[in-house]
């Protein structure tokens, strides 16, 4: 389910700056997915569909200190997984590693695919991929480290939990050479 119900969801699907993958099984690809990935491309996609929250936090900690240029919509340094999960059966199996491989190889190509800027050519390469999940999350944690990524922020609260107890959202950022 989305968030923001079907509408929200037929929005996101259908902006160019979105990349969204699902697995399947394969004996039957026409089945429920079993796995996706959303992975925002390009500077109007995140601001579009990551929220204004995530947006400052994106520039305060890796656009501006890190120079990754932010000054137009079709910027593609920067890439934002949104969201990645798995169905439970088939968890800690790789499929979640697999389906953030093929995201970040998308999220090359497509800053590549977009190097003229104004009939100039421009060095976009990808430079960074960022994302937020909950303190509490170990096994995604640790998918995403051993993939390289890096935490460079805990924001404390940001996530409600049962009854009064609240979660950290972790900042986790792939850095590009």
């Amino acid at each position: 389910s989305c968030r923001g119900g079907a509408p929200w969801c037929a929005e996101l699907l259908a902006h160019e700056g979105v990349l969204a993958f699902k697995a399947t099984l394969p004996e039957d690809e026409t089945s429920a997915p079993v796995g996706i990935v959303v992975a925002l491309s390009n500077k109007a996609a995140i601001e579009e569909f990551g929220g204004e929250a995530t947006v400052d936090i994106l520039r305060s900690e890796l656009t501006i200190p890190k120079y990754i240029p932010w000054d137009s919509p079709d910027r593609r340094e920067l890439g934002y997984v949104l969201s990645l999960g798995t169905v439970g059966e088939l968890r800690r199996r790789g499929l979640g590693n697999a389906l953030l491989q093929r995201s970040l190889a998308e999220l090359r190509s497509a800053a590549k695919a977009s190097n003229t800027f104004l009939g100039e050519q421009k060095d976009t390469a990808l430079r960074a991929v960022a994302l937020h999940l909950a303190d509490y999350n170990r096994v995604a944690r640790a998918c995403y480290e051993q993939a390289g990524f890096e935490m460079i922020k805990e924001e404390p609260d940001s996530y409600a939990g049962v009854g009064r107890r609240t979660h950290s959202s972790l900042l986790y950022t792939l850095f590009i050479d």
